[in-house]
C-alpha cells in the first residue's frame, strides 16, 4: 500500500489578509499590532486592493 501525502494547507501567513478601508478606520490600532506581529495586511476599496500594510522599521533605525 503506498501512502500519498497530503498537499500542505496554505500558511494563512503566506497570503495577506484582506481588509475593508472601513475596517481599517474602525480598528486602526488592532490592524497595526497584527501588521507589528509581522502579518502583511491588504486593504480594499470597493473590493478591489489599493494598498498593503506591511511592517517596517523605524525611522533612523540601522540595519
Amino acid at each position: 500500500m503506498t501512502v500519498t501525502p497530503r498537499p500542505a494547507k496554505a500558511d494563512p501567513r503566506s497570503m495577506p489578509a484582506e481588509v475593508a478601508s472601513r475596517e481599517l478606520r474602525n480598528n486602526t490600532a488592532g490592524l497595526l499590532r497584527r501588521v507589528q506581529a509581522g502579518e502583511d495586511i491588504t486593504i480594499t476599496a470597493n473590493g478591489k486592493p489599493v494598498a498593503l500594510l506591511t511592517a517596517g522599521s523605524p525611522h533612523g533605525a540601522d540595519g
